[in-house]
């Protein structure tokens, strides 16, 4: 009986990853608000996160810490070259088909430091593909 028991539990598990799996429908999403980047999203949390293309997405370069004489910050600005809606960990660049977006973006990042081993001005390397 204990067995039977368990064996439910695990078919339900992998039930609801293999909903977790699944993208979203245009259905399921009729009713979560788009917030275009920058925006106030809603305070519960549910939407979609819309970064049109060509508008200025501010990255904050920001390098502080007690072994600094001072600290610095930085603001640099990108854009996207077409529209990316995100919702979770899904992707979109209508907002209807999805995709998980490690299959649709390439993100690297290079952080190196004056040292012995890199002897030159630090470096923060953002690499951002589509693939």
């Amino acid at each position: 009986m204990k067995i039977l028991s368990q064996g439910r539990y695990l078919i339900l598990l992998y039930g609801l990853a293999g909903c977790a799996l699944q993208p979203p429908t245009a259905e399921s999403l009729a009713t979560v608000p788009v917030v275009e980047f920058g925006d106030k999203p809603p305070k519960n949390g549910e939407f979609v996160l819309h970064f049109p293309a060509g508008k200025a997405i501010p990255v904050v370069t920001s390098i502080s810490g007690s072994a600094l004489t001072e600290s610095s910050e930085s603001t640099s600005k990108v854009s996207l070259k077409k529209d990316i809606y995100a919702y979770k960990e899904w992707v979109s660049f209508d907002g209807k088909d999805w995709q998980k977006g490690d299959s649709v973006l390439n993100i690297n990042a290079d952080i190196k430091i004056p040292s012995v081993q890199h002897p030159e001005p630090g470096l923060v390397k953002l690499l951002v593909d589509f693939k």
